[in-house]
């Protein structure tokens, strides 16, 4: 799946150096480009996703060590076979249920750390859906999965064990002056609901 820009230098830290890691729902890769790219010399990464074309996108870069076509619901990993399991802006897109086995999974497979985001919305999901297909009739079909579900909050990711940050300013649109989200951003760290996305960590005990 895509995610915003300003949430790379933040995810990219909380992963750290030298992990083998599993990006879940990896769309065409861009986890993998940039954890390659950025220093953080992976022992290795996997990607996981359940739509083909992305992940013949992502296999044409030859970023990732594997890539499996999978339901990041149900993975067919044994347990704690990585590190860390990153899933950002995955659950969005499942109803809550579905996103608690995603999480679940996660932590079976992992055994330092899982690390997920998540738009930081007011919308209801019905105005999501209209969004969508507003978007689906100028731009033509695409991924059938990206169609939002589910809303979380720093609360209810607090309550399942995770660190929240809150990333960007919520609010801020495409008009505002980038300036004015990086000004801001250092008070969504400390208070995550008011950030523009929620960027969550849980470190697993061993």
């Amino acid at each position: 799946m895509s995610s915003s820009h300003f949430l790379d230098p933040y995810v990219l830290y909380l992963v750290g150096k030298n992990k083998s890691i599993l990006d879940l729902g990896c769309g065409i890769g861009k986890w993998g480009f940039l954890l390659k790219e950025g220093y953080q010399e992976p022992k290795m990464i996997v990607g996981a996703d359940l739509w083909l074309p992305y992940l013949r996108r992502a296999k044409s870069h030859n970023i990732y060590d594997d890539l499996v076509l999978s339901d990041v619901r149900k993975l067919p990993f044994r347990n704690k076979c990585f590190q860390v399991a990153l899933g950002c802006e995955v659950i969005e897109h499942m109803v809550v249920r579905e996103g608690f086995n995603m999480i679940n999974e996660a932590e079976r497979v992992a055994t330092e750390k899982v690390i997920v985001s998540t738009p930081n919305v007011k919308d209801t999901i019905e105005l999501q859906a209209k969004a969508l297909e507003s978007w689906e009739k100028t731009h033509g079909p695409d991924d059938p999965f990206q169609l939002h579900k589910s809303i979380w909050k720093a609360s209810g990711l607090k309550k399942l064990g995770f660190k929240v940050y809150g990333i960007g300013f919520r609010g801020m649109s495409r008009f505002h002056p980038v300036w004015l989200m990086i000004g801001l951003s250092p008070a969504a760290l400390l208070m995550p609901q008011l950030g523009a996305f929620l960027l969550a960590e849980k470190k697993l005990k061993v």
